[in-house]
């Protein structure tokens, strides 16, 4: 929506800070911008239990969840323990490939030694190697285990092309329709994932 006439002449001499409240009221993604602020908000209010004094947790009893408090326990005795650089370097997810030889894996062991690096996604391989360069680079992180992640959306035969299972596409997937069977193709990727050590698939 564009300014009107005598907020055009504004512009030649008038006042700026009256012109520019008003080009900032008609303009059309300061409206969405605040609309969806709105939305969000009242999405936040409708999730988040409000306490007094504007404490915003959310237990495992509201979320509908198990008790995590030995997990939880772990985690904040962990984290208190931590230097700033390793608390840092948790944040930090590395490539890592079992098809480069034994230079990029030195790469990737100084990388662990000297960040202290959260995790590592791994790209082209062989189950085999992987699995080897997962068990030898957990070694290092002596304190907080890494996060092995994949990019391996239909299957690990995206990255492991010779010698495993690649699953249809996940456009194939959606205009199946069948829900059963999108459940049955994740929890079959999961578990060969977590058969070479896998923590997370992208």
């Amino acid at each position: 929506m564009g300014l009107n006439q005598k907020n055009r002449i504004k512009d030649f001499g008038g006042n700026w800070n009256d012109t520019l409240q008003e080009y900032l009221r008609n303009f059309p993604i300061f409206t969405i911008m605040r609309n969806t602020l709105a939305i969000s908000f009242l999405i936040l209010l409708s999730y988040v239990p409000l306490k007094m004094g504007g404490d915003t947790q959310l237990t495992e009893q509201d979320a509908g969840l198990p008790s995590k408090k030995a997990e939880v326990e772990w985690v904040n005795s962990m984290y208190n323990s931590m230097t700033e650089d390793e608390r840092l370097g948790q944040l930090i997810v590395v490539r890592a490939y079992s098809n480069k030889g034994e230079s990029h894996a030195k790469v990737v062991e100084g990388l662990i030694k000297k960040y202290h690096v959260g995790g590592m996604t791994f790209f082209q391989g062989t189950p085999e190697k992987q699995a080897e360069l997962t068990n030898r680079y957990q070694k290092l992180a002596t304190k907080i285990p890494l996060m092995i992640s994949i990019d391996a959306e239909w299957g690990l035969g995206m990255r492991m092309k010779a010698s495993t299972m690649s699953f249809p596409r996940q456009l194939t997937l959606g205009a199946i329709q069948d829900n059963r069977l999108v459940y049955e193709f994740g929890q079959e990727m999961a578990r060969q994932c977590r058969r070479i050590g896998v923590h997370v698939n992208f």
